[in-house]
């Protein structure tokens, strides 16, 4: 998860200073956006609510930056709260206490340690409330440094009965606070681990009355390497060992209620960080309920967390960001919310042909990931038969012959219908539905002509698993570049060519593209035009209007708000539907209802939805209300900062490729920000199969980064394109259209590092040579690379006042 760079933090004598930070320079708080400082809204209210009552260890930096905080003020924040403001992450490390005698003995020591989630002792050094592991650092939760210092006190008062005796009572007090548990007996303290929990996921199964499921454990520590590597968060990479995780399971369902330590075994304990209990007492209430309200839990719980997070006082702006930190999709997550059938993915239809040959060999379904091969000679029994099942309510359909079978939906049967009509010139098979048939809910509209949902034959190349578009339905003539007459601003050559090749791929049919130019050269603007440009040009060929959704961080909206105020000539694009925070109340068909994924059924009016000529919404919404939008056609959509869907086992991208348009544009300055996996998923979503690059595995097996031909191809096949076959991505950097501005000129100057900085990068360069593992390697080229851009500063390193250079 990415932290607020909006702050940074180093050591000042026994505390910290956290103070307002931009491109390396301090700023003060008064300076920051109302967007930077909403993401840090809990830390700094918490803050200044502690300085307002005159609570020791907090203080305002003089020149207005930040504040200086004490070790134990660093210490009480949660793990939300430091995060927002750029602190460490938590401790990911168990501690472990021992006492070595009984609480009277003179000679009694209480022995801690810290140790990884292996087991083995770690080698650490704190400092102002700082554990430092080689170039890593981390924050000491508030419960273990109570701990910690009740330990050192207890070791420093042997000489003393009267202070061992307070001290005593102090340690007492730190470990059954800790524990949950009364501590009294000197045998409860032979050994005693402690984990400290800061963000959680879900372990779905089946039992005998339904879906059921468990918490799973993570420090926060472990999501932010995930982020930062691009890959997917493994569950076996947990805070539990497999039977501590089974007994958690255990004594989380036996309990009444959600509590904030739990007992796993004989001396083994692990506390829930305070900004993770809303949710997990979410998941206790979810355990208690029907088999059709766990089974939509399990499916979104995200949803369900915003509910509780925003009854708990969080603000709409805030809240998305939090659940976000607190909830993570793990790979098994992802994939048992499939396997128990809690989601289903969407169903293309594809041919299979023989090498060197334009003659199918065989026909199939790409569901998912997978695809399910069909003879020809099933293709229409089988329709027939998916049609029965859904019209008597049956779940899934065999396939003559085969091991496999195909979900009983409307997606199936249509297409079904598609190689039915398309390929093999034969009627369809309708759906008859009888008044006391079961009907899905929501009832999907029949796709419109070109739409890239239904209409799509993919055809399957034997080379690499290929897939790609055998017909793109034609929406229009093209002949040159139509100046959308909404928009006021003069645009630049590149806008207009940027907007022209928008024009010309929505013309020849395709169904989707991806805009990837560089930060700053307007790609915002770029889109409204084109958005401007297709409202009168479905009006000009008289097609039904359908409204346009544009879906973006909600960072980002109030910027799309803005550039169409600016840009374009008012009201020329139509009315305008804010679908997100406060806004979505407007739209609720009842004021109370709960978000879609929670009723179990759309809960927004759709009629006034589709009655929109723009709609302006969040990831987030979409994934709460998908059963809403999902059934809404939109003549467009446009994806911005499309790498927030580039994970293809994450659910909000699954929830992305179901909504219905038929047109979407892609938005992001990084097409690829850590793995090519990144440029497959997005092109899976935008114009699924169409490129040819096969599934995912398939695509990475022959796109590697070691391979520089291979890289060739692939950009050649993203960017390079002819008159009757346009790219389906457009990527300039400022380089590229910036040709009469002044070269740009680097003169570096080279300057000696202080020495403390000096000794810090040498001890960080030491890390990352040494380091063991993938991720550790990783994790130490990142403090390292940190250092070169910043000195070291926001690392805890940098002298308080000290210039870095």
């Amino acid at each position: 998860m990415k932290v607020n760079s909006s702050f940074g933090w180093e050591v000042s004598g026994d505390g910290i200073n956290v103070f307002a930070l931009k491109k390396n320079s301090r700023l003060r708080l008064s300076e920051l956006t109302s967007i930077e400082r909403l993401s840090a809204g809990r830390a700094l209210a918490r803050i200044e609510a502690a300085i307002s009552d005159g609570e020791t260890g907090y203080r305002r930096l003089e020149d207005g930056t930040g504040y200086w905080l004490s070790k134990s003020a660093l210490q009480s924040l949660d793990s939300d709260q430091a995060q927002s403001i750029n602190l460490p992450p938590d401790c990911p490390h168990s501690l472990w206490v021992k006492l070595t005698g009984p609480f009277t003995s003179a000679n009694s020591r209480a022995i801690i340690a810290w140790h990884d989630l292996s087991g083995a002792k770690a080698s650490v050094k704190e400092s102002a409330g700082i554990l430092y592991q080689g170039s890593k650092s981390y924050r000491i939760p508030q419960n273990l440094a109570a701990i910690q210092s009740a330990c050192e006190s207890f070791n420093a008062s042997a000489n003393d009965l009267d202070e061992r005796l307070a001290a005593t009572s102090v340690l007492k007090g730190a470990l059954s606070a800790a524990s949950g548990e009364s501590v009294g007996a000197d045998a409860q303290l032979q050994a005693m681990r402690f984990r400290h929990a800061s963000s959680l996921s879900i372990d779905i199964f089946v039992a005998k009355d339904g879906v059921q499921f468990d918490p799973v454990f993570f420090s926060r520590e472990v999501i932010d390497q995930a982020t930062e590597s691009g890959e997917t968060v493994k569950e076996a990479e947990s805070l539990l060992t497999p039977e501590l995780h089974r007994r958690m399971g255990i004594v989380f369902r036996e309990a009444n209620r959600a509590k904030p330590t739990y007992v796993l075994d004989r001396g083994e304990y692990i506390f829930i960080d305070p900004s993770i209990r809303p949710a997990l007492e979410v998941k206790k209430e979810q355990q208690r309920g029907t088999p059709e309200e766990r089974s939509r839990f399990a499916r979104t719980p995200q949803a369900y967390f915003r509910e509780r997070y925003l009854s708990e006082g969080y603000a709409e702006e805030q809240v998305d960001t939090v659940v976000g930190q607190c909830f993570v999709e793990t790979d098994s997550f992802s994939e048992r919310v499939i396997e128990v059938g809690l989601w289903r993915p969407p169903v293309l239809p594809f041919i299979k042909r023989a090498p060197n040959s334009w003659f199918p060999e065989s026909f199939g379904l790409k569901i998912g990931t997978k695809n399910v091969v069909i003879p020809e000679d099933q293709i229409k029994p089988l329709a027939e038969s998916v049609a029965t099942a859904i019209a008597k309510g049956l779940g899934d359909v065999p396939i003559a012959g085969t091991s496999d079978s195909v979900p009983a939906t409307k997606d199936t049967l249509d297409a079904l219908n598609a190689m039915l009509t398309v390929f093999l010139k034969i009627p369809p098979v309708n759906l008859d539905l009888d008044e006391d048939s079961p009907e899905e809910t929501p009832k999907a509209p029949e796709p419109a002509s070109g739409s890239k949902d239904k209409s799509i034959l993919v055809v399957q190349d034997n080379f690499v698993d290929e897939l790609f578009v055998a017909q793109f339905v034609s929406r229009a003539k093209f002949v040159d570049f139509e100046v959308p007459d909404q928009v006021r601003t003069q645009l630049k050559r590149h806008q207009i060519e940027g907007i022209s090749w928008l024009q010309k791929t929505w013309s020849l049919g395709y169904p989707g593209v991806l805009l990837a130019d560089d930060m700053g050269l307007g790609k915002t603007l770029q889109a409204l035009s084109f958005l401007c440009w297709l409202k009168s040009k479905r009006e000009e060929l008289l097609l039904p209007a359908k409204p346009a959704l544009v879906v973006a961080p909600i960072s980002l909206l109030g910027n799309w708000e803005a550039e169409a105020q600016v840009h374009l000539s008012r009201g020329r694009l139509g009315r305008m539907t804010k679908l997100y925070g406060q806004s979505i109340r407007d739209y609720k068909l009842e004021s109370q209802s709960r978000p879609d994924v929670v009723e179990g059924r759309a809960t927004l009016d759709v009629s006034a939805l589709r009655n929109s000529d723009w709609i302006l919404t969040t990831y987030e919404t979409m994934r709460d209300y998908n059963l809403s939008l999902g059934v809404i056609g939109f003549s467009v959509i446009a994806f911005d900062e499309m790498q927030k869907i580039k994970n293809p086992q994450s659910m909000m991208t699954n929830l992305a490729q179901a909504l219905q348009a038929e047109f979407m544009v892609g938005l992001t300055g990084t097409p690829i920000e850590n793995s090519l996996a990144d440029i497959w998923t997005i092109f899976d979503t935008l114009m699924p199969g169409a490129l040819g690059l096969g599934n995912l595995r398939a695509f990475l097996n022959h796109y590697k980064l070691d391979n520089p031909d291979a890289l060739k191809e692939l950009k050649a096949r993203l960017q390079d394109g002819s008159e009757q076959k346009p790219a389906p991505m457009l990527r300039r950097m400022k380089t590229d259209v910036a040709k009469d501005l002044p070269r740009k000129l680097e003169i570096p100057i080279e300057r000696n590092m202080p020495e403390a900085q000096a000794l810090a990068y040498v001890k960080a360069i030491k890390g990352a040579t040494s380091a063991q593992g993938k991720r550790s390697r990783l994790d130490a080229f990142h403090a390292s690379l940190k250092f070169r851009m910043g000195g070291g500063r926001g690392q805890g390193r940098a002298k308080p006042g000290g210039a870095n250079p």
